[in-house]
């Protein structure tokens, strides 16, 4: 090999070394750049796959808990319908008397069905409310008048005037009045109040209070305190989901916490 090739050969490889270099850091960036595109990628498939998951475990929690609770108002309205029938002729209060409970009975699946519904489209974001011009002072004493018990109300807000589906926000009030009731006692006090971002009503009772687990879960479907097996008996445990349903489709929530001295406060939150 002549002397030239060899200084040829020798200048060739030392220029080619550079680009290899280059070529080589270039394969690897490409590689990192990848394996963090697929790692992000991954992380968000796996949030998907979680939510997917959620929303199928939710999907059979809700029917499993919807078929419970059917069962009870559809097994009376059978088993009363089989008694009038069964046997001899009966007198017509008897058949009266078996009609008025399959009445109960159907107005009890009735409403039952329908706040489900109401849940259901709040969290699909398929709730429609009638928004109007209201007074919220007007709406607090209506839901004191037919709750039919004397509670007492500290106003503190200084215009009631806002937008609203009065009928809505008057059913969240009695669902917590009616909550009070059962879970707190008698002694029972309405609080109005100007916030922030609205307004606030708060009705608080001086009963056992809550747990904070039980308050974490007091808004779930069908979900009953610690306390309401004692205290109360009845009612399918929707009434909370359902007024924090009505809250959050206007655009507002309502929260739990102790009360001073002892009892529950829970306040619906609204904004004007």
């Amino acid at each position: 090999m002549s002397s030239d090739t060899s200084f040829s050969a020798v200048d060739a490889a030392l220029a080619g070394a550079p680009v290899k270099t280059r070529e080589a850091a270039t394969v690897r960036s490409e590689k990192e750049t990848l394996s963090v595109a697929v790692e992000d990628r991954t992380r968000q498939l796996s949030v998907m796959l979680d939510d997917v998951k959620r929303s199928d475990e939710g999907r059979k929690r809700l029917i499993a808990d919807v078929s419970h609770e059917l069962r009870t108002p559809l097994t009376i309205i059978k088993g009363e319908a089989e008694i009038a029938l069964r046997g001899a002729r009966k007198s017509t209060g008897a058949y009266e008397d078996a009609l008025r409970r399959v009445r109960e009975a159907a107005t009890h699946t009735a409403r039952l069905v329908d706040d489900l519904l109401f849940v259901a489209r709040t969290e699909a974001g398929e709730v429609r409310l009638d928004l109007q011009p209201m007074d919220l002072s007007r709406v607090v004493d209506e839901a004191r008048e037919i709750f039919g018990h004397d509670v007492p109300l500290n106003d503190c807000i200084d215009d009631g005037a806002m937008q609203g589906d009065a009928g809505r926000i008057r059913q969240s009030l009695l669902v917590l009045l009616e909550n009070a009731r059962h879970h707190g006692g008698d002694r029972i006090l309405i609080r109005t109040a100007d916030s922030k971002d609205g307004v606030a009503v708060s009705v608080e009772d001086a009963g056992p209070g809550m747990s904070d687990a039980d308050k974490d879960l007091a808004f779930e479907r069908f979900f009953r305190g610690s306390n309401a097996a004692e205290r109360y008996r009845e009612g399918a445990g929707l009434g909370l989901s359902v007024a924090r349903s009505i809250a959050v489709a206007q655009g507002g929530n309502i929260t739990l916490t102790d009360r001073f001295g002892g009892g529950l406060v829970a306040t619906l939150h609204l904004p004007r």
